[in-house]
């Protein structure tokens, strides 16, 4: 048993043992599951590749490395309404993703990012998703985990540190939350060992590749017909 799943299980007994007399049964009024749902987690939808890095049919949900991320997951009747979340169970066929079920939700943490692998490939796993006889798959995908703060430099010289936030694929400024729209809320992407950074001010673009260190990311930037060379360094916590 992995520690994220024992310390998870340490956490639900302790929450069973204070107060639970005093709570009331949810009331679940489902008659017969219909559909099973994901919700919330659009800023982690993907495309979807198997284990060739091939595409496939699933939807993908991305997911940094080493970040145990909450996947809110509710069957539904025809009416819409939710079934007892008890009743469902869920599974993934790779070892490189720790899968706990609390109850309520999902919560999956990816122990590796393609710099643990041989073939250049995220590592990726078949999520399924079971209530009775009803049956959902996604395809959960590995992404390397580049939340932090970064030390960015324009042709040698330092322009500044960036706070990174990530929700799968996507990179943002750390201060806005995973819901806001904005253009400087949605500052990049991340796929393979490769970032695509835009600037919230002009034109600015930066494109490079994380380095398997997973703390320095180096490329060329380009605004209008300007280029140059461009590099980060995550800064460590203090």
């Amino acid at each position: 048993m992995s520690i994220t799943r024992l310390c998870a299980l340490s956490v639900l007994l302790a929450a069973c043992g204070e107060g639970s007399d005093d709570a009331p049964a949810p009331d679940y009024a489902c008659s017969e599951p219909a559909r099973i749902v994901v919700l919330k987690r659009d800023e982690l939808r993907s495309t979807c590749f198997n284990d060739e890095g091939n595409g496939c049919d699933l939807v993908g949900i991305a997911l940094p490395q080493g970040v145990t991320t909450r996947l809110g997951v509710a069957v539904y009747d025809e009416d819409k309404r939710e079934c007892d979340p008890a009743l469902t169970s869920a599974s993934i066929d790779d070892e490189d993703f720790d899968l706990v079920n609390d109850g309520v939700d999902l919560h999956v943490t990816p122990l590796t990012d393609i710099f643990d692998t041989e073939n250049g490939v995220e590592p990726s796993g078949t999520l399924t998703v079971r209530h009775e006889a009803l049956s959902a798959q996604w395809r959960v995908l590995a992404m390397v985990d580049l939340a932090g703060v970064w030390e960015i430099s324009i042709d040698g010289l330092v322009v500044g540190d960036f706070e990174a936030a990530q929700s799968g694929r996507f990179i943002r400024w750390a201060q806005c939350p995973p819901n806001d729209a904005r253009p400087e809320c949605s500052a990049g992407l991340v796929f393979r060992n490769l970032v695509n950074l835009q600037s919230p001010i002009g034109a600015l673009k930066l494109e490079g590749a994380i380095r398997p260190t997973r703390d320095h990311i180096d490329g060329r930037w380009t605004n209008g017909g300007q280029q140059g060379d461009w590099d980060a360094r995550r800064l460590a916590d203090e």
